[in-house]
């Protein structure tokens, strides 16, 4: 997933209302985490969605992937995250401190909904909730490795790298 899925622009917000920043960290293999906070309560669910990544070209229909990332929250709770292609998400309860969490799915060759989800399971954003993501990783089979830049990261830096020694 190109720049680690993080981005602050491209996010969605679904009944509770949030801001999105990304913020350097120096521990993350990104050197980044996106911070979303929550600015309007919700107590009907809800939380906020991205596609991170497309499959709806084919390419991978049937095959087994693996998604991870790590996730940490201002305050404990239960909450609904990851894909919902072919219902790839997991219920999980995140704490404040930093995890990696995973899940191996097989995609589904057609699903009602596309999105990357980050939502509550007990239906109540506060404002102020924070959710912090780092180091989102998506790859083939069943095995979630270290994170790794993607192919079009490392060609982007290729590229920059070029052009500063042509222009030295």
């Amino acid at each position: 997933i190109k720049n680690y899925g993080l981005t602050a622009t491209g996010w969605t917000s679904n009944k509770a209302g949030w801001k999105f920043e990304i913020i350097s960290d120096g521990t993350a293999k990104s050197g980044q985490y996106l911070k979303a906070t929550c600015t309007t309560a919700s107590t009907s669910g809800g939380g906020f969605y991205k596609n991170l990544f497309d499959f709806s070209d084919g390419r991978f229909f049937g095959k087994q992937m693996t998604w991870s990332m790590d996730i940490k929250l201002s305050k404990s709770k239960y909450v609904k995250i990851g894909p919902e292609w072919g219902y790839a998400y997991l219920d999980l309860n995140v704490t404040t401190e930093w995890k990696r969490y995973s899940n191996t799915f097989t995609v589904a060759t057609t699903t009602e909904y596309k999105q990357w989800i980050f939502y509550t399971n007990d239906n109540v954003w506060d404002v102020g909730d924070i959710v912090y993501i780092r180091d989102v990783q998506l790859e083939d089979g069943s095995i979630a490795t270290s994170p790794v830049p993607a192919i079009e990261d490392t060609e982007s830096d290729i590229t920059k790298l070029n052009t500063k020694l042509t222009q030295t």
